[in-house]
């Protein structure tokens, strides 16, 4: 993947953008407003905070909720997402500063392109590209627990990157290494929920021999 990026940045980067760049229209911001990573990480926190909250008075007052068990498999899931795509953004936001390249913005308006590394401007954070990584993070990870509609959400992301360099906001290379840095994400939690399930396990199997 390194290598694609790298092959775009050198070679395909300009002439796929302005093949992209033709597709504007007001679909390309509604696709932005629902694919930014603030929508992710709000989202998920709400249906978290809010079947989480739910879990909590079920167990206090010892309710007997309907769905509850639909509920509980929500409220994990969205934790999952909101972890995968604040990984993805902790490690994108890094990058972003760190790298500094130009927007194409830059190269449209003053024919202009390059890297000012260490940079917290917004024209010169542009790889990887903040709302790709975070798509990506979230619909890859909701793969992983629908794989029957997986390749819908992937070409949801997919979408989502497009939108992104239509609207100039960014490089073809700068969403492939969103994607790759989404992607990246949602494997790590993955791993992670799998490791805690089976300290879980563990666990309740010595509380089983305890008692036995």
């Amino acid at each position: 993947m390194l290598a694609i990026i790298i092959l775009f940045m050198l070679l395909l980067d300009k002439p796929v953008f302005l093949l992209f760049r033709g597709f504007g229209g007001e679909w390309i911001n509604i696709i932005s407003n629902i694919s930014s990573f603030k929508f992710w990480i709000l989202s998920t926190a709400l249906v978290f905070g809010a079947t989480g909250g739910i879990r909590i008075i079920r167990r206090w007052l010892k309710l007997d909720i309907p769905f509850y068990q639909i509920i509980a498999r929500v409220n994990i899931m969205s934790l999952w997402v909101f972890l995968s795509v604040a990984l993805a953004g902790a490690v994108g936001g890094a990058l972003k500063i760190i790298i500094g390249r130009a927007r194409p913005v830059l190269w449209e308006g003053l024919g202009q392109t390059g890297f000012s590394p260490m940079s917290t401007s917004w024209v010169y954070n542009s790889m990887p590209s903040g709302h790709t990584l975070a798509t990506v993070a979230a619909l890859v990870s909701i793969g992983m627990m629908f794989p029957r509609y997986k390749f819908y959400l992937w070409a949801a992301a997919a979408l989502a990157g497009f939108a992104r360099i239509a609207g100039g906001a960014h490089w073809p290379s700068d969403v492939i290494a969103g994607a790759v840095i989404g992607a990246a994400a949602a494997m790590a939690i993955s791993y992670f929920f799998k490791l805690v399930a089976i300290l879980m396990k563990l666990k309740k199997m010595d509380r089983d021999m305890g008692k036995n």
